[in-house]
């Protein structure tokens, strides 16, 4: 008799696997119709009905309310299909009754949706305390794809720079998070606050390095210090600390191998000019003889302070070029050259003087051929550069 009950035990399991199995598999289209047929087979299961009144929302309010509520009788703990009845009240102008669904949502579910989605409600109903209260509880869950709810915080606030503390962002995860929002939405304004709040680790080196380049590229030198410091801290001789007031504004004067980012040297790759990094330090610049008339070589953003005078010492190894006609240092700023030095003669050692321009300003080193005078060919290999304040 054992046997026999053992034996029906296992087909009825092995019943209800094949039912499953098979409802699985319509419901694996996506569409109404096959989540109907699937919940046909297994009436039980309450994310049958919620998925189904999902796809019908927009279409079909009422179908839609009709099958949330049946999930929500199979189980009262679905916290999707309470989020989907509240927001059928909202849209029907019932807010009372759809507050009361959100809540009972974040009552079931401990996860980023139901926070986020009862933050989403007090938004749009400009309940501006009730929004910030929820929002907090929203982003301290780790892991939570925090962009929505970041978009509606700028656009409560009056002050991006006070949202990380409106939000109480603490966690690494939810500072990373914020930061990228920062760069992709373009709002640099509290990129360095940000930036400072991160841990300085293997994945934030790169994510640093970008709130740097970007914040230089919009001309804001000063919060870009700021993060480049943090680097400093912990990158070696190649990611110098600067220090305007102190007179350090050059980085890596010994040009040393390093990422050709935020306030290092960057090679402008101009056709037909070649840029090496030299271990274990050195820049080799190699001219084909087919080069354009002019171009730049190589440039770094500088952190100056308007109105100085500045003196850039070098020095290089230009025993394999011919001539050093053309070659000159220049300061850019408003993407203009303002003040020009060029190479004096065939030493291996000169000065570069200039003022401080009141735009944020880059150092380049560029060459221009002299009429009547060939294009360089050959190579040449900088050495050292140290850039001081005049007294």
């Amino acid at each position: 008799m054992g046997s026999l009950a053992g034996s029906l035990l296992c087909l009825g399991g092995a019943a209800y696997m094949a039912c499953a199995g098979l409802a699985a598999c319509r419901a694996r289209s996506g569409e109404v119709s096959g989540l109907l047929s699937a919940a046909k087979i297994t009436p039980g299961d309450a994310d049958l009905w919620q998925r189904a009144g999902l796809k019908l929302v927009e279409s079909d309010p009422r179908r839609a309310m009709s099958y949330m509520e049946k999930a929500v009788r199979l189980n009262p703990r679905n916290a999707n299909a309470l989020l989907g009845i509240g927001f059928l009240n909202e849209k029907s102008g019932k807010s009372n009754d759809a507050e009361q669904y959100y809540l009972s949502a974040t009552r079931v579910s401990k996860r980023y949706k139901p926070y986020s989605s009862l933050a989403a409600f007090y938004f749009r109903e400009d309940r501006q305390s009730l929004f910030w209260a929820w929002a907090v509880q929203a982003a301290a869950i780790d892991s939570a794809n925090l962009e929505t709810l970041f978009r509606m915080a700028h656009l409560v606030s009056q002050s991006s720079r006070e949202i990380p503390s409106q939000l109480k962002l603490e966690s690494q995860g939810a500072l990373n998070s914020y930061l990228m929002f920062l760069l992709r939405e373009g709002s640099l304004e509290n990129v360095a606050n940000v930036a400072e709040k991160l841990d300085f680790t293997a994945p934030h080196i790169e994510l640093l390095l970008n709130a740097c380049d970007r914040l230089l590229d919009a001309g804001r030198p000063a919060d870009a210090v700021r993060i480049w410091n943090r680097l400093g801290v912990h990158g070696g001789a190649a990611f110098t600390r600067l220090q305007p007031l102190h007179g350090i504004m050059l980085v890596n004067g010994t040009f040393r191998p390093a990422p050709m980012r935020g306030f290092n040297w960057r090679s402008n790759k101009t056709p037909e000019v070649t840029v090496k990094m030299r271990e274990p330090s050195g820049f080799r610049v190699e001219f084909s003889g087919k080069q354009a008339e002019a171009g730049t070589i190589l440039n770094q953003p500088l952190a100056l302070i308007p109105g100085l005078k500045y003196r850039l010492r070098f020095r290089a190894d230009v025993s394999d070029l011919p001539s050093v006609d053309g070659l000159q240092w220049a300061i850019v700023a408003g993407k203009e050259l303002r003040t020009r030095g060029a190479w004096s003669s065939h030493v291996p050692e000169g000065i570069f003087e200039f003022q401080a321009p009141a735009e944020p300003a880059t150092l380049v080193l560029r060459y221009d051929r002299i009429p009547g005078t060939v294009r360089l060919r050959g190579s040449f290999t900088l050495l050292f550069a140290e850039l001081k304040r005049l007294p």
